[in-house]
């Protein structure tokens, strides 16, 4: 199935009937239907009679074409005008030739094919030579876009663009649309013959020219990219875009160790003034260190960061990165309320002795910082987080509403402790039911404000309880807790090896079932108590 996404213009929607019919095949037929009295969708399915509604709504902001049958690419000109979102997802070679891409490609030397277009979101297929991707991409460029994505299909990680390819399109993009605020560019730095040189972070890969280019864009609030962006030679002018709000860096597995030579704070007095988010994947832990003894990020508000190894240290000295980082963010960014850091699995709280030390002193770093949503992979807390004590959680979270300890197991007397945080309402990790005491009950019975709970997939830990036991005292130890899931996030497949998916999901589904069943049983009970108790009042007067 082919996906292209178009936003319209509200006035042409006089020319909407005579737009799609001049655009598609005869072959095809059109279905179209309101969602939430805005959006259109307009889905081409073979076979079926073309059906307008009688109240078709005088606004349209957006419309979504599916396309199984050729377009007819010279009918191009009729629609163009109007077009302000493009999204292209493909799965193969097929679905670009039902663009007919090449004729397309044609148009756009003759100008912009899409003039208006403000956000343009793409893959680059894959089968395609570099220069013809390149080709693709400037197809659809327009001196009005705000927004560019080349990314792969929804909820994969965005793909690498060839060296040469990414230059070309930069330059291209700087001179064409000054005003972008968001680019989304992943590149793959390669040596002149093609291949991944092993000393990358050494290629002259920055021409003298980037930077102005750069420069250009001053409108850019959001970049993603790898770390070939932060090079010393762009760097600079990287950090000193004013409106620069979100910076995204994946690691290219390439250039480990080339922010160590220098210090950022060295380049400019405040660099990136106004950055409100920083995510950081595959990167080294000692250079991110580095990095963020660096960084000026005073009005941070989310940090996302992603290990791929830890640093090589001696034993005695594994720990000590973590808990340089943990103080590191809380000086750096005292302002932040969102932190979520992954972890390789060499990655512990505990030192050798088995002491929760570092457990400690990253509770404390983390309670000087107002944090809203945390996320923490791979941290060992103990079981049933025996090492750490309610209060220190409740001091270090006292703000928390979404927790996130995907690889942390916990029986109910665990997950109670954690509920106990004043403002949690949504809880990530990995439940293990087992039996549990009468005393229990009576002990944990109470208000928690905690109304969603996930369990991890990063592995499976069957249930020793049935699940209706387990739901009813999920319910019982937290009356408002409204869904019992699985986070599983888009595009993540099951990581446990075992082959418990299916065993997973259906506890989790029958745990929800009941949790359901048994909320609307306690309204139904409200209900008629409350219809006993009028009932009385009445008699009683």
């Amino acid at each position: 199935m082919r996906t292209i996404f178009i936003e319209l213009e509200s006035k042409q929607w006089p020319s909407l009937t005579r737009v799609c019919r001049s655009f598609f095949a005869p072959a095809a037929s059109l279905v179209w239907r309101e969602i939430e009295g805005v959006d259109i969708i307009i889905a081409l399915i073979p076979g079926v009679e073309m059906k307008w509604s009688k109240n078709a709504p005088k606004r349209v902001t957006r419309m979504e074409f599916l396309f199984e049958t050729p377009v007819d690419s010279n009918r191009l000109k009729v629609y163009s005008l109007f077009v302000r979102t493009l999204e292209i997802y493909g799965r193969n070679a097929k679905d670009y030739e039902i663009l007919n891409w090449r004729t397309l490609a044609g148009y756009a030397k003759g100008g912009p094919i899409l003039p208006n277009l403000l956000r343009l979101t793409l893959t680059t297929p894959s089968w395609m030579e570099a220069g013809n991707q390149l080709f693709w991409i400037r197809t659809f460029l327009s001196p009005v876009l705000v927004d560019i994505r080349v990314v792969d299909l929804p909820g994969r990680d965005l793909p690498l663009l060839r060296n040469e390819m990414a230059l070309a399109l930069l330059k291209h993009i700087s001179k064409l649309a000054s005003g972008l605020r968001r680019l989304s560019i992943f590149i793959e730095l390669t040596d002149q013959s093609g291949g991944i040189e092993e000393n990358s972070q050494h290629i002259a890969f920055w021409e003298p020219s980037l930077p102005d280019c750069f420069a250009t864009l001053g409108s850019l609030r959001e970049i993603s990219s790898t770390s070939q962006l932060l090079q010393p030679d762009l760097l600079p002018t990287i950090a000193s875009l004013k409106h620069l709000e979100v910076l995204k860096i994946r690691d290219d597995g390439m250039s480990a160790g080339v922010f160590l030579p220098f210090r950022l704070v060295e380049l400019l007095d405040n660099p990136f003034p106004v950055l409100r988010q920083l995510s950081w994947f595959g990167s080294d832990a000692e250079e991110t260190c580095h990095v963020l003894e660096g960084l000026v990020l005073k009005n941070l508000s989310r940090l996302d960061l992603g290990f791929t190894n830890a640093p090589e240290l001696y034993d005695h000295h594994h720990n000590y990165w973590q808990h340089q980082l943990f103080k590191l963010i809380s000086e750096v960014c005292p302002q932040l309320t969102s932190l979520s850091i992954d972890f390789d699995n060499s990655y512990d709280l505990f030192d050798s002795a088995g002491r929760s030390t570092n457990a400690e002193d990253m509770l404390n770093y983390m309670g000087r910082m107002p944090l809203d949503i945390v996320h923490i992979s791979q941290a060992c807390l103990g079981d049933d987080f025996e090492e750490v004590d309610s209060e220190a959680l409740a001091a270090a979270w006292p703000l928390v509403t979404k927790l996130s300890l995907p690889d942390t197991t916990a029986t109910l007397e665990g997950i109670y402790k954690l509920s106990r945080l004043p403002k949690i309402e949504v809880l990530i990790l990995k439940p293990y039911f087992e039996g549990i005491s009468e005393a229990f009950f009576e002990r944990t019975a109470g208000v928690s404000p905690l109304h969603t709970l996930k369990a991890s997939t990063s592995s499976v830990y069957l249930s020793e309880m049935d699940t209706d036991e387990a739901a009813r005292a999920l319910v019982h130890c937290w009356p408002k807790i409204e869904h019992y899931g699985l986070d599983v996030r888009p595009g993540e497949d099951f990581v446990d090896e075992g082959g418990h998916e299916e065993i997973m999901m259906r506890e989790a589904n029958e745990i929800n079932a009941e949790i359901q069943r048994l909320r609307r049983l306690s309204v139904a009970e409200g209900t008629e108590n409350d219809a006993e108790s009028e009932s009385e009042e009445q008699s009683t007067n």
